[in-house]
């Protein structure tokens, strides 16, 4: 559903590893890889909890791609990133450098996330990407809504707020302007 969803986007070929993982810690997550490849994390007690379809999961997993595509989590992190890309057969592991990046994606994934700004912008593409597909903007929207009464209901996703600002505000950033005449 996620391949079809990127394809109909007019993404073409994306590669990616999705990752499912029993725990409620990380809830969803995307990760850079190489180039036009990424690595999605995704909640299996999230994906229960909330009774997410396909298509809901595939637009989350769309938003995390957007995050991605705007390299959001590489701007996120607070150390040397001239390694990034390298090729380590013949030089020498620098393991200093390892565990700082080690250190620096646990803490982005667990502790820091994405600012406000960050997700204004993915919640306004995702909203210019699927008005062209009023049952997926449908589908979106009721998603974030979902989401929105979950975390407030459930203690074991108090964190999502940390790393995923406010899904209240997508609701209003993405909910058509009343006009008053």
């Amino acid at each position: 559903a996620f391949k079809a969803l990127l394809e109909k986007m007019g993404f073409y070929n994306i590669k990616f590893k999705l990752l499912l993982v029993n725990t409620p810690s990380v809830v969803h997550f995307g990760l850079p890889s190489v180039e036009n490849e990424y690595i999605f994390i995704l909640s299996a007690p999230f994906i229960r909890s909330l009774d997410l379809t396909k298509v809901d999961i595939a637009l989350l997993l769309l938003e995390d791609f957007l995050r991605l595509q705007n390299r959001d989590f590489i701007n996120n992190l607070k150390i040397d990133k001239t390694f990034f890309g390298k090729y380590f057969l013949e030089a020498k592991l620098n393991k200093k450098y390892v565990n700082e990046t080690i250190e620096a994606y646990t803490k982005n994934i667990f502790e820091i996330g994405f600012t406000f700004h960050q997700q204004f912008e993915v919640t306004k593409k995702m909203g210019s990407l699927l008005k062209s597909d009023p049952a997926l903007w449908g589908a979106y929207f009721r998603l974030i809504n979902k989401i929105d009464r979950f975390i407030k209901n459930d203690f074991l996703y108090k964190d999502y707020l940390k790393i995923y600002p406010s899904p209240e505000l997508q609701i209003q950033w993405l909910s058509p302007k009343k006009k008053v005449i």
